[in-house]
């Protein structure tokens, strides 16, 4: 199940994936992965979620202080007023009321001074995908492009490298007696000691097992006694990637 997470705005942050259905007003639960709807707005009067949108009269004015260019920002319905920034420094520039009826706003923009001018509209902070500033944080890593197989991964300060957790068994398919078994290993990332393996299904979970730090590994016995399918991923049911499906193993139990 895919859900998009809203901000106290109704502003999209972040899309996920859960094993198990949720109510809550700030998860808005959709068809599938979407990154376009980072950055967006959802309506709950129309169930539609919409991006700010700013288009300019011309995009070229004299450097005079008198000829003028007007912004225009179209606005989703649940917000009243709109910035209008410097996309270059984040520095505003003016916070505009919303009309109602047009869902738009807008700016007189004139300079003195030749060069390029970079107006968006929103908050400089609510970037969807990059940052135009640079940043300097332990928990902020530098990559060089927008790439969501990032997500769910776990990064190695040691290495620089991004790793997933991966999970395989030795068979798909064991007799439900009870004594047929399959060996599920889960490949984890060095900055892990322990690992849980869960069932995908329910997110409940089956056991939390020390990770060898020679191998990074960890492994799991399965058997059954009822016939049917089992899946089983490593990780918490929370930390569901999204865009990924390399930590979850089918075993069919005959």
């Amino acid at each position: 199940m895919f859900y998009a997470q809203l901000d106290a705005r109704g502003r999209v942050h972040t899309i996920c994936q859960l094993s198990n259905e949720i109510q809550a007003s700030n998860a808005i639960s959709i068809e599938k992965y979407d990154d376009s709807l980072l950055g967006s707005y959802y309506d709950p009067q129309t169930g539609i979620f919409q991006h700010i949108e700013v288009s300019a009269d011309k995009t070229t004015i004299k450097a005079d202080g008198i000829d003028t260019a007007m912004v225009t920002a179209i606005v989703p319905a649940v917000l009243t007023e709109i910035t209008f920034y410097h996309a270059d420094t984040g520095e505003a520039i003016a916070t505009v009321p919303i009309d109602p009826a047009t869902h738009t706003a807008t700016l007189q923009v004139t300079a003195t001074t030749p060069g390029t001018i970079r107006i968006r509209a929103g908050e400089p902070n609510d970037e969807p995908t990059a940052l135009s500033n640079e940043i300097q944080a332990s928990n902020a890593i530098s990559i060089e492009k927008y790439d969501d197989s990032l997500l769910g991964s776990y990064y190695d300060p040691q290495t620089g490298i991004f790793q997933h957790i991966e999970v395989s068994a030795d068979k798909t398919t064991i007799k439900a007696d009870g004594i047929d078994t399959a060996m599920v290993t889960a490949i984890v990332p060095a900055v892990l000691t322990e690992i849980a393996f869960y069932h995908a299904d329910t997110g409940e979970a089956i056991a939390t097992v020390p990770v060898n730090p020679a191998t990074h590994t960890a492994t799991l016995q399965v058997t059954a006694t009822t016939p049917g399918t089992i899946r089983i991923r490593a990780g918490e049911p929370t930390d569901e990637p999204t865009v990924t499906w390399l930590n979850e193993v089918v075993i069919n139990a005959t």
